[in-house]
């Protein structure tokens, strides 16, 4: 845990309070990227309901332009005999 130790090998409230504010930095620093992770991860789960939103607009517009060249098909068969 610690990397260094005085020559006597004794522990001293100063390296205690090094390695404290190491892993409160560390902490600030995982705290900060869990933070982007989760604003990445909404951003993405919003774009794919956006994406399933205009799936569905397209699909629905894809049996309206089916619907239409089938009438179309139908009155020209009409018109021409």
């Amino acid at each position: 845990m610690f990397k260094r130790k005085n020559d006597e090998g004794v522990v001293t409230p100063k390296m205690l309070m090094d390695e404290n504010q190491k892993l409160k930095n560390e902490n600030k620093r995982l705290r900060e990227s869990a933070d982007n992770v989760k604003r990445l991860k909404d951003e993405y789960e919003s774009l794919i309901a956006d994406l399933k939103n205009i799936r569905k607009k397209y699909m629905d517009k894809l049996v309206e332009v089916d619907t239409l060249v089938k009438s179309y098909e139908n009155s020209l068969e009409k018109m021409l005999g």
